[in-house]
């Protein structure tokens, strides 16, 4: 799987070494001069327990490649004479950081997640002291970014194989002048050793997919240990997730996606290394797990529902497929599909006449519901 990264607070470090003004943004004014302070930026975390996903997880460490880092102006100081407005749109001083390409790495004593710019050049705070900044990440990174004055919203591709996580610094009310987070914030001595953290979050959630043997009618599983799963398709499923990374006029919007669930298509399930199922598939006399699970969009109220397609095979190279998808539900008809959690789906085989479906969940964060399918698959 190309990386799902787990549900917990992760932490960024940006370690410093030289960077040129040309690698900066410039602004539409003539007489502004755009700079670096001497003054790194740098991100950390404190570890938080989480579980494993395609991107091992320990305490709270993690390493993957492609995530996009936002620094970008909340406030203005009030240091100097004139200090523009924020306008994200414009880049330069507002847009410090603009969508920075970074690969998260364990330090040598596996004691914190450490960035390295993907280019090898380092981050410094901005001379003139005009705005304070809070930083945003994201994963996986996409070159597709709109900017409106206030807001920032990331258009990913999904195809089931990837996580979708985000994640912002804590907006401080900093006592000596709102100054967090800036060059004169940590000139402070103070705040010189402080470090801020991103704490990252799910976005979607996750289908994993096991199989038991049925018992058939002469009381054994014989029949059972003769098939195997072709493949399994989720349908219904929007391809692109319209992530906002920032939105300064409501807060609240900061890390919510939204989908054009009126355009959807399929998606399958896979085998390690993003490719399809192996041919090897077959029911054992214990359930055992097939693939890599599917990420996907947390359904909303008034969207059609997921519904599973699976394709079996027998030893002799015979081929069934389903009549009709099936529906995955709640035994409790109370029960949501939430981000940051995975659901197992166990599928029962009884032989090449029928599949049948249940669930129970798994994973990430451990809830006691319950899932039910309903269709006959053969």
């Amino acid at each position: 799987m190309k990386k799902y990264i787990c549900y917990l607070g992760l932490g960024l470090l940006a370690m410093a070494a030289s960077c040129s003004n040309e690698d900066m943004p410039e602004t539409g004014g003539s007489d502004i001069v755009i700079s670096n302070s001497d003054v790194p930026i740098r991100l950390s975390s404190s570890p938080v327990g989480g579980t494993r996903a395609s991107v091992e997880s320990d305490g709270g460490l993690f390493e993957a490649d492609g995530l996009g880092i936002f620094c970008l102006a909340k406030n203005t100081i009030g240091r100097n004479a004139v200090e523009p407005e924020i306008d994200w749109s414009t880049g330069g001083y507002a847009v410090w950081l603009n969508n920075t390409e970074a690969n998260a790495r364990k330090n040598k004593s596996k004691t914190a997640t450490m960035i390295d710019w993907a280019d090898g050049v380092s981050r410094w705070y901005p001379t003139g002291n005009w705005y304070s900044y809070r930083f945003y990440g994201y994963y996986p990174r996409t070159e597709n970014i709109r900017y409106t004055e206030s807001s920032v919203v990331a258009v990913i591709p999904i195809d089931g194989t990837q996580d979708l996580i985000w994640g912002r610094t804590d907006n401080l009310d900093d006592s000596e002048g709102n100054l967090a987070y800036s060059a004169a914030y940590f000139r402070s001595a103070s705040h010189k050793n402080e470090t801020p953290s991103i704490a990252f979050t799910h976005k979607f959630m996750r289908l994993t997919f096991s199989m038991v043997p049925g018992v058939d009618a002469d009381g054994t599983i014989n029949e059972a240990l003769n098939m195997g799963i072709e493949s399994i398709k989720i349908n219904n499923v929007p391809d692109v997730a319209y992530l906002t990374v920032a939105d300064r006029e409501d807060i609240t919007n900061d890390g919510t996606v939204s989908y054009e669930w009126d355009k959807v298509t399929y998606f399958c399930l896979c085998d390690s290394g993003d490719v399809a199922l192996r041919d090897d598939h077959f029911v054992r006399p214990t359930e055992t797990t097939i693939g890599q699970g599917i990420l996907l969009p947390v359904p909303v109220d008034g969207v059609a529902p997921y519904t599973v397609e699976v394709t079996l095979k027998d030893k002799s190279g015979n081929v069934f497929h389903s009549d009709h998808p099936m529906t995955i539900r709640f035994a409790n008809a109370d029960g949501k599909f939430e981000a940051g959690k995975s659901y197992n789906i166990k599928l029962t085989i009884n032989g090449a006449k029928t599949v049948g479906i249940d669930a129970t969940l798994t994973g990430w964060v451990t809830d006691n519901s319950t899932l039910n399918g309903s269709g006959i698959i053969y």
